[in-house]
């Protein structure tokens, strides 16, 4: 049987993009002792292990990242094992993979690598926790790092990771050859927010069934592939959108795990935290020395400034997204807080995750799965994220990656 597994690809990628801390390849075992070993050997050319005192800040740091590049590649060999091609709109998607002549489809693939990058996370959360306020500093050869996407143990084209960062328009013309940067006592923060992210992210995913809908959807094409040709969509660019979006909207029906959906509201709330952390921390820094994300009075090893206007406009956006995440603000839909209704009334989204109902799309849109988390109170608005994204020239999305 034939199936076209090019758009649910997406529903992995669309979560995970590179954040290039500290990994060489090889995803790690799960015994700590032999992560420990393995990575002591995989970063060899990244830093100077033997100079890395084991239990130390800098260790449990590159534990760290190396747990969550670790995460990041499974999630990449899962969809080379499943499908090698280009992936366009999607964050990492335009990644070219070279040809995997033994791919094996398999509809539980969304479902395995997120659960399977959820443990690597999980380890990575608890290495940084331990480097947590304490200093330290490690200079890391970011053009050593490289994903083992088809677990083959050798470094070929398109698996460096600074292949991904070139691609974000604040890196490109940037000379990253033999480039070195080095990490600190902040980016332990900086880092931990990114990991609660992901795995935020991975939780909220895994709280549907996606599996489920994979199967439904791609057998059924299959199906219409056996009777005949299919023809493209006569309204969307790409027909196998119509089956991404299928698949989505299959995926949202029902009650969604609210066990997953609360570990998620956990996750975002942990990221802001770590996030307004790692920016009270690197204000304070007075050094200058390759940082990774620096402070209005430093300089990024890769060349792109950050102003104390974008600096301060930042700390705007995380108090937004903070209140809605603690249900301080509600969210806007179109059916209340409008013009011509009420426009004190919203939906509390802490609420929502905390005790969900129905995500079914319709349901969502027509009012009817929002209606117990309406309440009365202040309305969120754009208006700090859109402040931030003048001051980046347009590209607030891309530095809120960057920035997380």
């Amino acid at each position: 049987m034939k199936l076209s597994i090019k758009p649910i690809a997406g529903l992995i990628m669309a979560v995970f993009t590179v954040a290039a801390v500290a990994s060489c390849g090889k995803t790690p075992s799960t015994d700590s002792k032999t992560s420990y070993q393995a990575a002591a050997k995989n970063l060899s050319g990244v830093v100077k292990w033997q100079e890395i005192t084991p239990g130390s800040a800098e260790y449990h740091f590159l534990m760290g990242g190396y747990e969550t590049l670790a995460a990041v590649e499974y999630i990449l060999q899962v969809r080379y094992n499943n499908y090698s091609g280009e992936l366009p709109l999607v964050p990492g998607g335009s990644m070219r993979f070279e040809s995997n002549p033994d791919v094996k489809f398999d509809p539980a693939f969304v479902e395995t690598a997120l659960t399977g990058a959820l443990d690597h996370l999980a380890k990575a959360e608890a290495s940084l926790k331990l480097a947590a306020g304490k200093d330290f500093a490690i200079n890391v050869n970011i053009g050593e790092l490289w994903l083992d996407i088809n677990s083959n143990g050798t470094r070929d084209e398109g698996e460096d990771v600074l292949t991904a960062l070139k691609q974000m328009p604040q890196f490109r013309g940037a000379n990253m050859q033999g480039l070195t940067v080095r990490f600190d006592t902040a980016d332990a923060d900086w880092l931990a927010a990114y990991v609660h992210m992901l795995s935020g992210t991975a939780e909220l995913i895994l709280s549907v069934d996606p599996t489920l809908a994979i199967k439904t959807v791609t057998e059924g094409r299959a199906l219409l592939e056996e009777k005949g040709r299919i023809a493209n969509a006569p309204f969307i660019e790409e027909d196998e959108m119509v089956d991404t979006w299928s698949i989505i909207l299959i995926a949202l029906r029902g009650e969604p795990d609210k066990v997953r959906t609360r570990a998620a509201l956990s996750h975002f709330r942990a990221m802001i935290d770590h996030n307004k952390s790692f920016w009270k921390l690197v204000m304070e820094e007075t050094d200058d020395d390759a940082e990774w994300l620096p402070n209005p009075n430093q300089k990024s090893a890769f060349g792109p400034e950050v102003s104390l206007e974008m600096a301060e406009s930042w700390q705007a956006v995380l108090g937004d997204i903070s209140d809605v995440l603690e249900g301080k603000t509600l969210l806007r839909h179109w059916r209340i807080g409008q013009r011509g209704a009420d426009t004190s009334l919203g939906i509390n989204f802490a609420k929502l995750l905390e005790d969900p109902q129905d995500f079914d799309i319709i349901l969502l849109l027509q009012g009817t799965a929002i209606a117990p988390y309406v309440e009365r109170g202040p309305i969120a608005d754009m208006s700090s994220f859109r402040e931030f994204s003048r001051m980046t020239g347009g590209q607030g999305g891309l530095f809120a990656l960057w920035f997380n």
